[in-house]
């Protein structure tokens, strides 16, 4: 059975390759995640990717706007993960959206659903916490 602390290190591990794989490759970004998938928006509207084709699309646009703005990377600042039975778990993560200097643009709160297979953890939905934007 694995204990909370290794679920964390090993969504920690997870998540920093999600970040890393955003800003250097959407296509091996996307496969960080199960289709169909779905993202809670900070305007409570649903963003349903299905497919890794749609995620690439939405991706991008997001990153563009990202890039404008200066991000160049995202930093994890906490993260604390919930185990949801047998390769089922909730991982919430303070975010923050960084310059190349590492200078702040903005920060948020987000909870990931994420499912574990054979191929390891998979997202399956997002919810950006209402009010977290910092």
């Amino acid at each position: 059975m694995t204990t909370t602390i290794e679920l964390e290190t090993e969504l920690r591990a997870f998540f920093e390759g999600y970040a890393r794989t955003f800003h250097a490759d959407l296509d091996r970004f996307c496969g960080h995640f199960h289709f169909p998938s779905t993202t809670v928006r900070l305007d409570g509207t649903l963003e349903v990717l299905r497919t890794k084709e749609e995620a690439l699309d939405f991706w991008a646009s997001a990153k563009q706007l990202y890039e404008e703005e200066g991000c160049t990377h995202w930093a994890i600042k906490r993260l604390a993960a919930v185990p949801l039975g047998a390769g089922s778990a909730t991982a919430t993560i303070d975010w923050a959206m960084l310059r190349a200097d590492d200078s702040s643009i903005r920060g948020w709160t987000q909870t990931y659903n994420v499912i574990g297979s054979a191929h390891g953890w998979h997202v399956l939905l997002s919810t950006l916490h209402v009010g977290s934007e910092s």
